[in-house]
């Protein structure tokens, strides 16, 4: 009978482990961005991959880029649809997918907190997006704003690869 019950005790601990393991990044944590959380609001798609104009290193850390998702990948993530390894907006740090703890995107604004006080506060520009998706891509800078990592902040310049 007391080997039932450490079982069952044991199996109710393990079940408490496991559910506090599933808690998604951000998800219930105040401060960062607007307030934590996660937010959008978006009716244009600025969806691809943006990449630096010229080289970023803070804190020893080069940006590698920026991923924006679709419209519809936000509204997914923001109802708790959750893919490992995946969100819709995601920051290139050494070659490492940095996802947000919290985040704001708009049509023209871009507001990423990730791990370790990774941040990124930047403008789009719809002109020059609408220009380097007509031109397959373009030399020319789509998103404009600063990179924090440690304390530390940096300008930053993207374009977009490719075409989107």
């Amino acid at each position: 009978m007391r080997s039932a019950v450490r079982t069952m005790a044991a199996l109710g601990l393990a079940a408490l482990a496991l559910a506090a393991c599933d808690r998604l990044p951000g998800q219930g944590q105040g401060g960062g961005v607007a307030g934590g959380g996660y937010s959008s609001r978006i009716s244009a798609d600025a969806s691809g991959e943006y990449a630096p104009v010229e080289p970023v290193t803070v804190q020893g850390r080069a940006l590698n880029g920026l991923y924006i998702g679709r419209p519809d990948d936000f509204a997914a993530w923001e109802r708790g649809e959750r893919m490992p390894g995946y969100a819709p907006v995601m920051l290139m740090l050494d070659g490492r997918r940095i996802e947000p703890v919290s985040y704001r995107v708009t049509d023209d604004e871009v507001r990423f907190e990730g791990e370790g006080g990774v941040r990124l506060n930047a403008r789009i520009d719809r002109d020059a997006l609408d220009r380097a998706r007509r031109n397959l891509g373009d030399e020319g800078a789509v998103v404009t704003g600063t990179l924090t990592v440690g304390g530390r902040t940096a300008p930053v310049s993207l374009r977009l690869q490719g075409g989107g």
